[in-house]
């Protein structure tokens, strides 16, 4: 709950500050998706739950479960958490930095810039193991998909959910 609350302060931020911008809400994505991007949100669970279940299959188990990783969910605070965390991500990456870039330089540099900001607190993985890369570069692909996803929907809602969903099976250790 407090990631979700922290990655969500910078737009609650922008909001605020540009409260009588009329493009300020469509800017960070806080808008209706139309029925395509919810359809591509559908594809896109299958897609990065594909790419979730060969990273993972490529990372040996006692990497993949020893220390320093998390462990599966086992209640549903916790499966609240991870899809809370994941909609937290969304806002703030795909919606404030997608967004700001985005209107700036243009949607590819907006998918681009975020999947690398998204990539950066994924990292850390890299010091517990390198064995742990595959499942790195599978998010870093999977964060530029969600980029793609939130420009082609013009907004960040199917993202959150195909976000939400992908991270809630993986935590229930569907895929390992």
């Amino acid at each position: 709950m407090v990631e979700f609350v922290l990655f969500s302060l910078p737009t609650l931020i922008y909001l605020l500050v540009g409260r009588r911008d009329a493009a300020a809400r469509p800017t960070m994505g806080l808008v209706a998706s139309a029925r395509q991007g919810w359809l591509l949100a559908v594809v896109l669970i299958v897609v990065s739950l594909g790419i979730g279940w060969v990273t993972t299959m490529a990372v040996p188990p006692e990497i993949l479960h020893g220390p320093g990783t998390t462990g599966r969910i086992t209640g549903v605070v916790a499966g609240l958490s991870v899809a809370l965390r994941a909609v937290g991500e969304e806002v703030f990456f795909r919606g404030f930095v997608q967004g700001l870039v985005a209107k700036r330089w243009g949607p590819v540099a907006g998918v681009v810039v975020q999947g690398v900001a998204f990539l950066i607190p994924h990292l850390p993985l890299i010091a517990i193991s390198t064995a742990l890369v595959p499942l790195v570069a599978g998010q870093f692909v999977i964060g530029l998909l969600l980029g793609w996803l939130r420009h082609r929907a013009r907004s960040i809602a199917p993202g959150a959910v195909a976000h939400a969903v992908v991270n809630v099976v993986v935590a229930l250790g569907v895929l390992a």
